[in-house]
């Protein structure tokens, strides 16, 4: 029957107990666990009643729930210097968009001290085929990175009156202290 179903043919499968594994394998715990459907389809005259649990109805409904902070690792990286010189800025920024795109569910925060707070200053005019650390930012920020910056570290420079690239925020010493408690991994540049 499932060979000349127009739908089913292209259909996979699976028994409740291969779904509940792989939604424990992505991070879900399942709840509520309900079936139906316990007597022949093609001769049923009212629907069947629906009865915790699985094993007997055909028809499984499994209630789910994703667990984010114990399965999405979260990465913090801090960077010290200041956007161009050295290529500290630059070598943290290519880590984390390479990060971003070869292990999307990693959670990669970004801290800016010291010089580094001038990364976060909008506008950057780079020569022709040279990083610019202003397009590394946002590319983080469009792929869900969080950025702050130190508002000691910008008062201290003179820059905490001036607009930031949209999406890094000026942050404080508490934030950044419970990024680090929170984070897996914490890497300086």
């Amino acid at each position: 029957m499932k060979e000349s179903h127009k739908f089913y043919k292209y259909a996979h499968f699976y028994s409740t107990s291969e779904v509940i594994e792989l939604l424990h394998k992505n991070g879900f715990i399942c709840g509520k666990i309900c079936q139906t459907i316990f007597s022949n389809p093609e001769i049923m005259t009212a629907p069947d009643p629906v009865r915790d649990s699985y094993g007997q109805g055909v028809f499984v409904v499994i209630s789910s729930k994703k667990l984010f902070k114990e399965n999405k690792m979260k990465i913090l990286f801090i960077i010290n210097d200041a956007p161009y010189g050295t290529e500290k800025a630059y070598n943290a920024l290519r880590t984390v968009m390479t990060i971003q795109k070869e292990h999307s569910e990693v959670e990669v925060r970004i801290f800016l001290l010291a010089d580094a707070v001038s990364c976060a200053i909008p506008n950057q005019k780079t020569p022709s085929g040279y990083y610019n650390v202003e397009r590394m930012l946002k590319s983080v920020i469009n792929r869900g990175g969080k950025i702050k910056a130190c508002g000691g570290c910008s008062e201290a420079r003179g820059i905490s009156e001036l607009d930031l690239i949209e999406g890094v925020e000026i942050s404080n010493m508490k934030e950044f202290s419970n990024w680090v408690v929170e984070a897996d991994k914490v890497l300086t540049f």
